[in-house]
């Protein structure tokens, strides 16, 4: 193939090449729990259910993308002077964090934490109470049981192109919990950092036609469907969340919030300087 020359670009090819990029607040993210939690009555018995896990999947407010590496050994008797790289092996990211808000219940907290004490066996080896004994001891459940396969995440954008790309990750559970500042300054919202492990992630892309809600083409990509129940009792929810923001969905979380409370949320003003 030759080198490229320099050529023209009209008005039209720059805006349908260049200005056509994606954004980083489109996506959703699908949290189901690993048998141990999901096939028993551990959750319910901490007062979560299906609605609250939906609930928690949208209040995840920040991640990122998963990246990967090659590992290579280098060869440096085949040629003079030369030194090549040949990949044997593909490294995945150690973790991947999520950062959610908290909701007034405290779900978020209590689901995350639920997650990590069914790893080290709290609730199935003693009760809570027990643990307040030093001597207490704990005994880990088997990975298979804490682990799961259906931790996704769903990049896709707010027009009518159609292309959604899902990040499936294996082998995954909670790693650690990040510690939530609280103080006696002006309030902001709280959130909760949860870092998860995993073996490796698989990455499909798929397409929707123009006119498809989000939750019927990434249930069709085996992703599991958006918390629309979640968005039912909202005030001036949509009947599919497909083709909108995280800051749709803050918007319809305020105006559930004025509904109850009786008035909206007010940002924090950021303070201004002197005029010039």
């Amino acid at each position: 193939m030759a080198a490229p020359s320099p050529r023209t670009l009209s008005i039209n090819q720059i805006k349908s090449n260049l200005l056509n990029l994606a954004q980083t607040s489109v996506y959703i993210v699908g949290l189901t729990p690993p048998p141990g939690l999901n096939g028993s009555d551990f959750l319910k018995a901490r007062g979560i259910n299906g609605a609250d896990i939906n609930n928690i999947e949208l209040l995840c407010c920040d991640t990122n993308l998963p990246g990967s590496s090659l590992a290579t050994h280098d060869v440096t008797n085949d040629y003079p002077g030369v030194t090549e790289k040949f990949a044997y092996r593909r490294i995945y990211d150690e973790t991947i964090d999520f950062t959610f808000y908290v909701d007034k219940s405290y779900n978020v907290i209590e689901y995350l934490d639920a997650w990590m004490n069914y790893v080290t066996g709290q609730e199935t080896t003693f009760t809570t109470d027990q643990y307040v004994d030093r001597t207490t001891h704990y005994r880990m459940n088997y990975p298979n049981s804490y682990k799961t396969d259906n931790l996704y995440i769903t990049k896709f954008e707010k027009d009518t192109s159609g292309i959604n790309m899902t990040y499936q990750f294996i082998g995954a559970f909670p790693l650690s919990i990040t510690s939530s500042p609280v103080s006696y300054e002006a309030s902001n919202i709280l959130k909760c950092t949860a870092s998860f492990s995993y073996m490796r992630y698989i990455r499909k892309r798929s397409n929707r036609k123009p006119d498809t809600p989000l939750s019927t083409a990434v249930a069709g990509a085996a992703v599991p469907p958006p918390a629309q129940a979640a968005l039912n009792g909202i005030q001036g929810a949509p009947t599919a969340i497909g083709l909108n923001s995280q800051a749709d969905l803050n918007k319809w979380y305020n105006d559930a919030y004025t509904a109850t409370v009786g008035r909206a949320r007010q940002p924090r003003e950021t303070p201004r300087g002197p005029r010039d």
